[in-house]
């Protein structure tokens, strides 16, 4: 979403319903949410700067598991990116 000439703002929402995560349907993952939030910049016509933070309210979740391993997701994170277009 464009709000000013040369800035841009971003927003990603994921949300995932609870699911079993075995065979015999008796281990429960949690419902869950998570936020991304980017900000950009155009220098000029032919570069610009991002900034994307995500997972911004730190969420705690697995993204694959069984009964006693999980795996978890990305925590909280952000990036700063420079592009340039020839």
């Amino acid at each position: 979403m464009a709000f000013l000439p040369q800035w841009e703002a971003h927003v990603g929402v994921r949300w995932v319903g609870a699911m079993y995560s075995d065979i015999q349907n008796t281990q429960n993952r949690p419902a869950l949410t998570i936020v991304n939030l980017g900000l950009d910049y155009e220098v000029t016509e032919k570069s610009g700067i991002a900034l994307r933070v995500y997972n911004v309210f730190d969420e705690l979740y697995a993204t694959a598991g069984s009964v006693n391993q999980w795996q978890l997701g990305p925590p909280h994170s952000g990036e700063i990116v420079y592009r340039m277009r020839y």
